[in-house]
């Protein structure tokens, strides 16, 4: 048993209302115990390509099978000693190291809609001295997770931004600008010499804190604009616009330590929040100070 379930069991100081239960299995193990309890669901479906199976009746089950060669299966101190009663059978339970590496794999899952429960469930579990388990085991089940690639920095502009779906309407450094809450948009602050697009680690952590947040702030306002507000105008409101690209830049639209410090300072970030970005964008492209391509 993985999941909030387990966290009720291992830390319910830091647990929720679980909604289902998470189990992991091998194929046969889950197919035996479906067997043995089919007549407590009205649905059994796979999921997620195949590596999910999801039962449903009075509580939903969702299991994760063990392939002989996927990472939790290769671990094999998956299962601690403490176990617990489920549809009268017992179940092994995870212990606070496991799930806190669990979450710690998919903090960065891109579309994710338990970003928010995941990052909580981390930070809570980090606070409460949980730790890594093995970092192999940590290594192979992330490398399962993000299975898509994430953006290289250190290209030109023009490659950066293609291949991601829309037309590009508006200059992207003009965007910036725009939004710019200093005198200049932040990433000029910690640009690498004569790059285009890659940011310079040493130079990031060298500025004043603002510039960091404003900078993760403006990534944010310039990707709600170019990938929300600008090509489906009016169809979400600013906000969350802006929530969503937030999310975005802490997961898979940035990478790197960029995106580490994005995600540790999310809630910060969230706090800098202004609501007329939008409305400032298009008086500027009235005024010419933001340029049509």
């Amino acid at each position: 048993m993985i999941g909030s379930q387990a966290l009720n069991i291992v830390a319910p100081q830091l647990a929720r209302t679980p909604k289902d239960y998470d189990l992991v299995g091998t194929y046969d193990e889950i197919q035996d115990f479906l067997k043995r309890h089919r007549s407590q669901f009205r649905q059994i479906y796979p999921i997620n390509q195949g590596k999910k199976i999801v039962a449903k009746g009075k509580d939903i089950f969702e299991f994760e099978i063990a392939w002989s060669d996927s990472a939790i299966a290769k671990y094999a101190s998956a299962a601690p000693g403490r176990t617990t009663r489920v549809l009268d059978e017992q179940m092994a339970v995870a212990d606070a190291d496991l799930l806190f590496t669990l979450k710690k794999t998919h903090r960065y899952l891109k579309n994710s809609p338990h970003f928010l429960k995941t990052m909580t469930d981390y930070r809570a579990l980090r606070e409460w001295g949980a730790k890594v388990v093995d970092e192999e085991f940590f290594r192979l089940r992330e490398k399962e997770t993000y299975n898509y690639a994430h953006p290289k920095l250190n290209v030109m502009k023009d490659e950066f931004f293609s291949g991601n779906g829309l037309v590009q309407q508006f200059d992207h450094d003009t965007i910036h600008l725009s939004v710019a809450a200093m005198e200049k948009p932040a990433y000029e602050y910690y640009k690498s010499p004569d790059a285009q697009v890659m940011c310079d680690k040493n130079l990031f952590f060298s500025v004043p804190e603002e510039v960091r947040l404003n900078g993760v702030l403006e990534e944010a306002l310039v990707l709600a604009l170019e990938r929300s507000q600008v090509p489906f105008k009016g169809l979400c409101s600013a906000r969350k616009s802006f929530e969503f690209a937030l999310i975005k830049v802490a997961t898979s639209i940035t990478s790197g330590w960029f995106r580490e410090y994005a995600y540790e300072n999310y809630h910060t970030v969230m706090g800098l929040y202004r609501d007329n970005y939008v409305e400032k964008f298009w008086q500027d492209v009235e005024k010419g100070l933001v340029v049509r391509l």
